[in-house]
């Protein structure tokens, strides 16, 4: 078993050298490889057993962090393109940039794919009942770690850029602001009767971005939880409707 310090500097080797290969930002790169060794140490405590987690975790997290990134940038150019004839056509905009991708930052981005990253790999794993107060608490650093780094080196992080990481439970928000767009797309053909609630929405994007990935994930709550529904909805429409062909193909 690794000691804690042997497992940050290992983990810090491993995120770094996968995510300067996406000639992301290096002092973005180091801020993130903290972000996913910290909260890594952080549930192996709030469970108190080592063995909840492993160096496999933070594979998944290095994974979900580049594919994310990807598919923003991939996102963002796409939307770009159709946005003028989607506004004409429907009156609207039907596929509105995200906030903070107006600039398509690749440090803003990276920092938005490795929260989404670590939400999905660490915190949504923690039961609310059971560890409430603690998940919150781990939440909520997500967020200040970044924070921290812009105090820390105010030159490299600029606060028109990165700002919006010191609202409270930013994690929360930019995980709520992805799903919510993603499930979007196929609220239209949704049959009568079915809302899209929070627990489908989450449930959904959990389960799109890790089929994308070929990462195993277990969706556990209660009947009526929208599990069931939620992978029927991804089964019949992901991957298969034009307005998500291009956008959701591996970036």
């Amino acid at each position: 078993t690794l000691t804690r310090e042997s497992l940050r500097s290992y983990g810090h080797g491993m995120i770094a050298g996968a995510l300067r290969e996406c000639n992301m930002p290096s002092h973005v790169v180091e801020a993130i490889a903290e972000l996913v060794t910290t909260t890594h140490l952080a549930v192996r405590d709030i469970e108190g057993d080592i063995s909840v987690v492993s160096l496999r975790d933070i594979y998944r997290a290095i994974r979900l962090t580049v594919w994310m990134w990807r598919f923003m940038h991939a996102r963002a150019s796409v939307l770009r393109r159709t946005r003028h004839r989607t506004s004409a056509r429907d009156g609207a905009d039907a596929f509105p940039l995200l906030p903070d991708e107006n600039s398509a930052d690749p440090g803003v981005l990276a920092v938005r794919a490795s929260l989404i990253a670590v939400m999905i790999t660490y915190v949504l794993r923690l039961l609310q009942d059971r560890v409430g107060g603690q998940r919150d608490d781990l939440v909520a650093s997500l967020g200040a770690h970044f924070a921290t780094e812009m105090d820390r080196v105010p030159a490299r992080w600029p606060e028109q850029q990165f700002g919006w990481v010191r609202e409270e439970l930013v994690a929360e928000r930019v995980f709520y602001e992805e799903s919510l767009w993603l499930t979007s797309q196929v609220q239209a053909v949704l049959g009568k009767g079915i809302a899209l609630n929070r627990a489908l929405r989450e449930n959904m994007f959990v389960m799109v971005v890790c089929l994308m990935n070929r990462v195993p994930v277990l969706v556990v709550g209660r009947p009526g939880s929208s599990k069931t529904l939620a992978l029927s909805v991804v089964r019949e429409h992901f991957g298969t409707r034009d307005t998500l062909r291009g956008i959701l193909s591996d970036p």
